[in-house]
């Protein structure tokens, strides 16, 4: 396993801001950016542009950043932990978690707001009418 390659998105240590970071030999991130309020549900997103920079967004409105000034950890076979890691059993999610996306890009704000507004549904269903693939299937079916 590569130990240098982790991802982190969570609530600071004190529960009261959010975290969001990486290891390249040591942790890299934005700390205890924006604020937590406990019993509100809220849209948490984060970036890492894989260059220099990592951004914290709520509800579609960024809170915090930092400039890691990294090139982005090389790719390993860590497993992914959401909520809480393996032999943790201090630092746990304490809420609900709705839907979760892992992408290999950084979002726009405007993907993360359309994310908010439609999620994953109606952000990544594909429609089949009048493409190509089914209007040539059509013509090959008459």
């Amino acid at each position: 396993m590569n130990n240098n390659t982790n991802y982190a998105f969570r609530t600071d240590g004190k529960g009261i801001g959010w975290d969001a970071y990486f290891r390249v030999g040591d942790w890299v991130g934005a700390w205890a950016q924006g604020k937590v309020i406990k019993g509100k549900w809220v849209y948490m997103t984060a970036t890492y542009d894989g260059k220099n920079t990592i951004q914290i967004y709520e509800n579609g409105k960024l809170v915090g950043e930092a400039n890691v000034g990294l090139g982005p950890p090389s790719q390993g076979d860590a497993e992914v932990h959401i909520g809480g890691w393996t032999g943790n059993t201090t630092q746990l999610l304490d809420g609900l978690l709705d839907e979760v996306g892992l992408f290999n890009v950084a979002l726009s704000p405007a993907d993360m707001k359309d994310l908010m507004k439609k999620g994953f549904k109606g952000m990544l269903d594909v429609a089949a009418l009048n493409k190509l693939a089914t209007s040539w299937a059509d013509i090959k079916f008459q």
